[in-house]
């Protein structure tokens, strides 16, 4: 996702209640919480919308809510 993307200039930090909603950031040290809840960021895609290519290298780790 490159700076142009729109789904890239659409990204936000997540609300208290999208973080508290995370099952797995609960399951890390404090530290480790605290450093995952500050570069998380929430991005709604369109359908249809590119969300990542294959064969490029990885600058981020997606998570998929729901809409698979």
């Amino acid at each position: 996702m490159t700076r142009e993307n729109p789904l890239y200039q659409r990204r936000r930090p997540p609300t208290a209640a999208e973080l508290q909603a995370i099952p797995w950031l609960h399951a890390l040290s404090a530290d480790a919480r605290e450093r995952a809840a500050a570069d998380i960021r929430i991005a709604v895609a369109q359908t249809g919308e590119t969300v990542c290519r294959s064969g490029r290298p990885v600058t981020y780790w997606f998570g998929v809510v729901d809409g698979l």
